[in-house]
């Protein structure tokens, strides 16, 4: 039964492909490629000229007023980074994050999440935080390092761009962690298929984390490719994953960047099921090269390690 379920939904998602690809608009690829070579097409006119009432030279504001504006200022604009960690990390004693370590994959052998939490902590004879109980925990789930590797297949509504994707995720200890994301763009063109690839690497610090809940930010290079030639670019990129409850796992991400000289930012988000280490997952998939947006809706399958 399981079995017929797969094979309707592969060729359902085979003629949303088929029936997508043949209303493509030709030229979309070519048109990133350029933005990311030569800057936006549309040259910003904007007026110089200043029009600032003549001489104020008496109208002084009060520093006292700046300097609070300026503070609350940029403690909202970073909000998205010390909150998290605020809220769930705030009281936790020194120490904690040295204990963490990854279940097997999220949800294996009645964890609550993906971290694995000491339960207790308590300071050692040579002032190391320990948890005693961590012989009660499976000896298998402690493991310190946690990978992820994964495969999609998407297409653009709008335009019938087809996207194959293959993303790689390492995990270690102290909240650091390696990820990559590379995309095969495919186009259909009067004379056959337009092809580019979209690629990207990143170092990220997980800032904030927990049995269920991991927030991450990290940095790094992007890169796009066609047939011309490579553009590359920085790329920094903020997100987090959830495990509310098994089977079920979710994600958000967004990015800004560049990629030569076109402004290149990105958003993706995934509803994933667990079978034991498989997920299975849909999502969206959106990703900007100036004005030129390429990505859409994808299905996936990837694995826990």
């Amino acid at each position: 039964m399981r079995s017929r379920r797969a094979i309707y939904c592969a060729l359902l998602w085979g003629t949303i492909v088929h029936i997508a690809t043949t209303q493509a608009l030709a030229g979309k690829l070519d048109r990133a490629g350029s933005a990311a070579r030569n800057g936006s097409s549309s040259s910003s006119s904007s007026s110089s000229g200043s029009s600032y009432g003549g001489g104020g030279s008496g109208s002084g504001a009060d520093p006292t007023i700046l300097i609070y504006g300026t503070y609350y200022l940029l403690l909202g604009a970073t909000s998205p980074w010390w909150a998290p960690h605020q809220v769930m990390e705030g009281e936790l004693p020194p120490g904690t994050t040295k204990a963490r370590r990854f279940a097997d994959y999220p949800y294996a052998e009645g964890a609550a999440g993906h971290v694995i939490e000491p339960v207790e902590l308590v300071n050692g004879w040579d002032g190391e935080m320990r948890s005693p109980s961590r012989d009660a925990i499976q000896p298998r789930l402690l493991q310190r390092v946690s990978a992820q590797l994964g495969l999609e297949s998407g297409i653009g509504i709008s335009d019938g761009i087809t996207r194959f994707g293959l993303r790689g995720r390492i995990q270690f200890p102290m909240r650091l962690q390696l990820d990559a994301d590379w995309s095969m763009l495919h186009e259909r063109d009067r004379q056959g298929f337009d092809t580019a690839y979209m690629g990207r690497e990143h170092l990220s610090v997980r800032f904030a984390e927990s049995s269920q809940l991991q927030f991450y930010t990290g940095i790094g290079p992007q890169h796009f490719c066609d047939a011309i030639g490579c553009e590359h670019g920085v790329d920094l990129t903020w997100g987090f994953d959830a495990f509310p409850g098994r089977p079920i796992a979710l994600g958000i991400e967004g990015s800004v960047g560049n990629l030569g000289y076109a402004f290149a930012p990105g958003v993706r988000a995934r509803l994933g099921v667990l079978v034991g280490p498989v997920e299975a997952s849909i999502g969206w998939h959106q990703r900007w090269v100036d004005a030129v947006p390429l990505g859409g809706p994808f299905i996936g399958i990837g694995g826990w390690f």
